[in-house]
């Protein structure tokens, strides 16, 4: 939750300008949830590819009693995602208890402040697949024909 630190500085965000905003505290659950899963995503990811680079490298290690190269691939695999699990859990308590104690010097000292700044918003690019877009349809010429008019003559309802 980010508060901004005087209505003047909102007003200012709110017309296109800069604003000192302040974070003066953290949603512990949310905050620790949403890191939680980033630690459990980001292990998981490192601990499959160093597993399958393992496991390759033992299937291809000639003179290994017992295949142990490939089993101690399968084995980083499986304990990959048991340490992904708990990486995250670690990660959830970790978090929460650094969202506290955020919360606890931000009372006292006021928070981190960030200054903000207001962009336009840029109109979506044009996808990059699939076919070209065809273009836009021709305007049909117009159903009446103008009407000629003499120099000095009043215009026409039709023209």
């Amino acid at each position: 939750m980010a508060t901004c630190t005087s209505s003047l500085g909102m007003a200012a965000f709110a017309k296109g300008g800069n604003s000192m905003t302040r974070i003066r505290r953290f949603g512990i659950v949310r905050t620790s949830t949403v890191l939680a899963i980033l630690y459990a995503l980001t292990a998981l990811i490192f601990f499959t590819l160093f597993g399958l680079f393992v496991l390759i490298v033992g299937i291809n290690t000639p003179g290994m009693p017992g295949g142990f190269g490939m089993a101690g691939g399968v084995g980083f695999l499986v304990g990959g995602v048991v340490l992904a699990a708990l990486y995250g859990i670690l990660g959830w308590i970790f978090s929460a208890i650094f969202c506290l104690l955020y919360n606890v010097v931000a009372g006292s000292v006021g928070g981190i402040e960030l200054e903000l700044e207001s962009v336009a918003a840029r109109p979506p690019a044009a996808p990059t697949w699939g076919p070209p877009a065809a273009p836009p349809p021709a305007t049909p010429p117009s159903q009446t024909s103008p009407q000629p008019t003499t120099p000095g003559a009043p215009p026409t309802a039709g023209a």
